[in-house]
């Protein structure tokens, strides 16, 4: 967890790595049946069971699995379809729907709240709303609430600076700025001195961050505090 305070001073290299790897290559789609995948997908999609692609080794990456937040989809999802990103784009308008209606229903990640993103659009100019519009627009979809969905294609269609202030928007779901924890961490600061570096700091690649930094901070520091 990170402090809210220093939210906004992310280094422009961490952003540039979180652009290039937070919507994969590979386009990911999963249903509950074989059926489905015939009515909606193109003939000679690659189709793995869910079982099987859990055990593959290309798609059980960390970036892959913290993207489409794996851990979380749902149970009726039986088959996955991985799919190269100029795919998504060349089918029907209402196919398109109804497939990424289907990823949000099995809460596949990558596809978030309007009223997150919602404001950020706003923001933007007349012009450039206009063109971020054109890109979206087939991504979006009208349930009881309102969805954007990211895909490959689309994320690297998208303005880099609208890109940048929204990967910094969404860092902000993963900060806190409550006084027990700034105390906290200042009492951690104080008896381990050679972790500073580490503190507050978004990281550029995916994982077990936190543990990432002690032991980094391990290898850097001659003597550990011993912990009561």
């Amino acid at each position: 967890m990170v402090i809210a305070e220093r939210m906004m001073d992310i280094e422009d290299d961490v952003i540039q790595a979180w652009e290039k790897k937070v919507v994969p290559e590979y386009d990911v789609f999963y249903f509950p049946t074989l059926e489905e995948v015939k009515k909606y997908m193109p003939e000679h999609t690659l189709v793995i069971p869910r079982e099987e692609f859990s055990k593959h080794n290309s798609y059980q990456t960390i970036d892959m699995i913290n993207s489409y937040e794996m851990w979380q989809i749902s149970k009726e999802a039986n088959y996955v379809c991985v799919v190269p990103e100029d795919l998504f784009p060349m089918i029907d308008r209402r196919k398109q729907q109804a497939i990424l209606n289907t990823q949000q229903a099995f809460c596949r990640g990558l596809i978030f709240d309007w009223e997150l993103i919602e404001p950020l659009f706003q923001s933007q100019s007349y012009m450039m709303q206009k063109e971020i519009e054109g890109i979206i627009e087939p991504y979006i979809l009208q349930n009881q609430r309102r969805y954007l969905a990211f895909q490959r294609q689309m994320w690297t269609r998208l303005p880099g600076s609208f890109k940048r202030e929204l990967l910094i928007q969404l860092a902000e779901l993963y900060t806190t700025n409550s006084t027990p924890m700034n105390m906290e961490v200042q009492k951690v600061v104080n008896q381990f001195q050679h972790i500073i570096p580490y503190f507050n700091r978004f990281s550029k690649e995916n994982g077990p961050n936190c543990c990432g930094s002690v032991s980094c901070s391990n290898r850097k520091s001659t003597k550990m505090p011993m912990a009561d």
